[in-house]
């Protein structure tokens, strides 16, 4: 296990996690009480949060939150990020066990997109305030995030997502992905299928190095 690749195991499902807080908050005010632990929109939407770290924009580093003391941060806020402590500890993981990092090697949207996956989370929130930026988990199950169509959803999720973020092992991060939408996979030849009650619905081929080369659905081709 290394970080890179428990970024390519969760990218995709957290980034469709985050296009559909988009829908629903994208353009709201936003407000945090680290005393309740709460995120507010629009002053009226309440949701419990967990504390990942934050960025020093000044230093250009990363700072996890278990690690910053003096901040006083309560502990019941810090389980998430304690959470992926151990996992970094247990597997050998230096991203997740050093404090602080410089942000070429760390920064706040890669951990948020692994800890959401990791920990289940609805999504995760960056806080910007002067110098730096908090990096937050939503881990509330009344944020309602946007449905429809899963295969319509992933036809279009796959293209942006690779296209957004520097994904090593392609064919690694749309397997999982596809799962989370609840679609079975198989492995056919240099690809994959994803299947609804046996029948394929979607296509993935791929080149030797596991870069993406043709997506096919019911849909058609992207």
């Amino acid at each position: 296990m290394t970080f890179d690749s428990l970024f390519s195991d969760h990218v995709l499902a957290s980034f469709d996690k985050q296009l559909r807080l988009a829908d629903a908050h994208g353009d709201d005010d936003w407000g945090f009480d680290m005393t309740s632990g709460v995120i507010t929109f629009n002053g009226s939407v309440d949701y419990q949060i967990q504390i990942l770290g934050t960025e020093d924009h000044t230093a250009e580093t990363w700072m996890w939150g278990w690690a910053n003391h003096a901040s006083g941060i309560p502990e019941n806020l810090l389980v998430a990020s304690n959470q992926l402590l151990a996992i970094g500890e247990e597997h050998g993981v230096e991203e997740l066990t050093t404090s602080v990092l410089p942000m070429d090697d760390l920064e706040g949207h890669r951990v948020g997109l692994i800890a959401s996956g990791i920990t289940g989370a609805e999504a995760y929130y960056r806080c910007p305030y002067e110098g730096g930026a908090l990096f937050v988990l939503i881990a509330d199950s009344s944020l309602e995030l946007s449905v429809d169509d899963e295969l319509v959803r992933a036809t279009r999720v796959i293209p942006q997502g690779i296209s957004t973020f520097e994904i090593s092992d392609h064919r690694r991060a749309i397997a999982p992905y596809l799962t989370h939408l609840g679609f079975e996979i198989k492995d056919v030849g240099e690809g994959l299928e994803a299947q609804t009650e046996g029948r394929s619905v979607m296509t993935a081929k791929f080149d030797r190095m596991n870069r993406l080369t043709k997506l096919e659905s019911a849909i058609g081709p992207r």
